[in-house]
């Protein structure tokens, strides 16, 4: 089994289940440590404000990547180890989990963005298709990905669209696993970004199932296709829609969108 490994940085991945997805700093790392010391500017005393708004897109880019993600357990606390990653030998405060100071709102995230996975067999295939396959790769503007925009240092946004219908795994029964299709939005600049929904996801409804800049009061809160007529968190496919900094947006074609 091949094991890859990221930086603090976005985690968006291929290869169905021979790969284990994670994200890491100089070993068994926790993020929020990580996302707090590589970045000097940032005091010890502000790091948890910062580094908290950082870990939703990091969580999320990593558990709606293709492939197993691999959660390294407590970074769904906020734990940090005063940012020691060589704690295995110290049977202290170092090394013991704070449950009492658990972030819970990032615990509920990240239970949110798992669910949501479970939910959804097109996040989940059990084989890779080459690009492109069920899954395509777009720029803000709505265009395909090109090599050019891929090596481009000033592009930090992109769009993944996932097709819930082409080539689906199958389930023990053999009946196809068919889903609705995802488009999900990331903005990895300091700025906010613009996207337009891609050709493929025009003519549609879509339902904003998490915005990671803005997740409102309760991120537990599940999130219904049809909630009793609100229609806050639906979108238009001809809409353009604006991604925050350093954020991601989850969407979610409705029932009946034809692909």
């Amino acid at each position: 089994m091949l094991v890859c490994s990221w930086g603090a940085g976005l985690a968006l991945c291929a290869i169905a289940a021979a790969i284990v997805i994670y994200m890491g700093y100089r070993g068994i790392q926790y993020l929020r440590p990580s996302l707090i010391f590589t970045r000097p500017q940032i005091s010890e005393s502000s790091g948890a404000a910062v580094s908290g708004g950082l870990l939703d897109p990091l969580l999320g880019t990593l558990l709606l990547s293709r492939g197993v993600p691999m959660l390294l357990g407590g970074d769904e606390l906020g734990r940090t180890q005063g940012g020691n990653n060589n704690a295995y030998c110290q049977d202290n405060p170092t090394s013991w989990v704070d449950w009492d100071n658990a972030d819970a709102g990032l615990t509920a995230f990240t239970r949110r963005i798992i669910e949501f996975r479970r939910a959804h067999p097109a996040l989940r295939r059990g084989r890779y298709l080459s690009d492109p396959g069920y899954v395509v790769w777009f720029t803000p503007e709505g265009r395909p990905m090109t090599q050019a925009d891929w090596q481009s240092p000033g592009l930090k946004s992109v769009a993944v669209f996932v097709d819930g219908t082409v080539a689906p795994d199958h389930d023990a029964r053999g009946r196809p696993m068919l889903d609705d299709d995802v488009l999900v939005l990331v903005n990895g600049s300091a700025q906010p970004v613009t996207f337009t929904i891609p050709d493929a996801g025009k003519g549609r409804s879509w339902r904003v199932e998490i915005d990671s800049f803005d997740l409102g009061a309760d991120v537990s809160a599940p999130t219904d296709p049809v909630d009793q007529g609100d229609l806050s968190c639906l979108v238009d496919g001809s809409d353009p829609i604006a991604v925050g900094p350093r954020a991601f947006v989850l969407l979610l074609a409705l029932p009946g969108a034809a692909s």
